[in-house]
């Protein structure tokens, strides 16, 4: 569903929940275990301004989700009103805490909008906000050239107002790292480099990440470098480079029989990408499939706040456009797909791959886990908890998926009193959480069960119990154990606030 469907349908449900009294404003992308849905934020008038009072979501196929009522409505504008109880009247009158009658109501009537005054508080984020980009960066490349300590410092403290562009904060992070290490700051430095690197990595910038390698080499020697995490990028994304010669290497197609084989090298038209070249947008028709024979595709998101971000690049043996391949006719793209360079592809028509599955059970089963994975890693690479991890360690949490399942009601999954096997991600419907003496708890959606137990090797103490049918993600407990043992500190720390 594109970005004009979805506005029309939430409008429509909020024209049919609450008529005038809400408006429509802002409508984004955000990431699910189960898929892309839209989001939009819904906006009350005031006499004091404009108030969001909740966010109402749309699946691809034009589900509402969320659930927000009119109860909803009520209980927010109850809070604003609380609000300015606590902050006072603009005329120094206290205002009631509840919406009771009519009345004050009218309060948050749409022709009551007055302007707002400024804030001074927000002066440092309006100066931020209107500084050019280019001229903080000429200014700081000018700062770095000097290397006295009064230029360096004042560079330090120009360099994170450029953090806010996806696209540049690798280059922004190194120099912050370069700043650091002129200042003999050497662990912080360090530790800016490792971000830098991370950013380059998930962009499949070689060059770069092996420029950031450079120093880190130069700054502490090559016996602590053969060891230090920047040293494991760069080799793991030289080594994703490697062209394949064949159908059948890719991760897809890999151990098929050779009737399935024959019958996809048919279907299939090498093409040759130019850079920048755009082979799947956003939103658009999922028409075709492609898997990498050489060079690097980008992956890029809208993500909630606007604009484009590259989660994740594909490489060599990689599939894309799942959701074209076994997807309904009419589904439409969830990521926009672009070269980074000049790139080999094999290239297939979604109608043709749809054929093929359905008359090939094991080509489907391929073509089904590869949509999964590539949702559950748009997921975690936009998750608030996830993004920061690096490629890599979400290759590698991936990894430890052993199925996708559907679990009905009443369901208990997991034993009591037991290390668990397994931990779940729920893609759709509902789990109830229940401990003696404790009121149950409903996790829907995105969220996550048994993975603090899982982590620690501690006996499952809660009954996990499906109230509504769900569809779960499944964790290896011994992979997800042995691999977080070995894994840096901050890997278990992010995991752990999943759930």
């Amino acid at each position: 569903m594109d970005l004009r469907k979805a506005r029309a349908r939430i409008e429509q449900y909020a024209r049919e929940q609450f008529g005038r009294i809400v408006a429509l404003r802002d409508v984004s992308v955000v990431r699910r275990a189960g898929g892309r849905a839209r989001v939009g934020e819904l906006y009350c008038a005031t006499k004091h301004g404009e108030v969001m009072v909740g966010r109402i979501g749309v699946t691809a196929g034009g589900a509402i989700l969320g659930g927000f009522g009119v109860d909803q409505l009520i209980e927010a504008l109850a809070e604003v009103r609380q609000v300015e109880h606590l902050d006072g009247h603009p005329d120094g009158e206290p205002l009631s805490g509840a919406l009771q009658t009519d009345d004050e109501l009218l309060d948050f009537a749409l022709d009551d909008l007055e302007e707002v005054e400024p804030n001074p508080d927000d002066e440092i984020d309006r100066f931020f906000n209107a500084l050019d980009g280019s001229h903080v960066q000429g200014q700081v490349s000018t700062l770095l050239a000097s290397d006295s300590p009064e230029d360096l410092h004042q560079a330090r403290e120009l360099l994170p107002s450029l953090l806010t562009r996806p696209e540049d904060r690798g280059s922004v992070l190194r120099q912050m790292g370069e700043v650091e290490l002129k200042l003999n700051a050497v662990e912080l430095g360090l530790n800016y480099f490792e971000a830098a690197a991370r950013e380059f990595v998930d962009r499949a910038e070689i060059e770069a990440l092996e420029g950031v390698a450079g120093q880190v080499l130069q700054a502490i020697g090559e016996a602590a470098f053969a060891q230090h995490p920047i040293k494991g990028l760069l080799d793991y994304a030289r080594a994703r480079q490697t062209p394949v010669e064949q159908l059948g290497d890719s991760m897809v197609f890999s151990g098929l029989g050779e009737r399935e084989l024959q019958e996809i090298e048919a279907a299939s038209r090498l093409l040759t990408v130019q850079p920048e070249e755009i082979l799947l947008r956003e939103g658009e028709p999922a028409a075709r499939a492609f898997v990498v024979k050489s060079g690097t595709l980008a992956i890029c998101l809208e993500p909630p706040h606007g604009g484009t971000r590259v989660v994740r690049c594909c490489f060599p043996r990689d599939f894309v456009g799942e959701s074209g391949a076994i997807g309904r006719p009419g589904a439409t793209c969830n990521a926009t797909v672009q070269a980074q360079c000049l790139t080999t592809v094999w290239s297939f028509e979604a109608d043709t791959l749809r054929r093929i599955a359905a008359a090939y059970p094991a080509v489907l089963r391929r073509l089904e886990s590869a949509r999964a994975l590539k949702r559950l890693d748009s997921f975690f690479s936009v998750n608030e908890a996830t993004e920061t991890l690096d490629v890599r360690v979400r290759d590698q949490l991936l990894s430890c998926v052993t199925a996708i399942r559907d679990a009905g009601l009443d369901e208990q999954l997991g034993r009591t009193g037991a290390i668990p096997d397994e931990a779940y991600l729920i893609v759709s419907g509902k789990v109830a959480v229940q401990r003696p003496g404790v009121e149950d708890r409903i996790r829907g959606a995105d969220s996550f069960l048994g993975l603090r137990d899982v982590l620690h090797g501690l006996a499952q103490e809660m009954v996990f119990t499906v109230v509504e049918p769900c569809r779960l993600v499944c964790f290896d407990g011994n992979k997800l154990r042995s691999w977080v043992a070995g894994a840096p500190p901050e890997v278990a720390a992010v995991l752990e606030r999943l759930e």
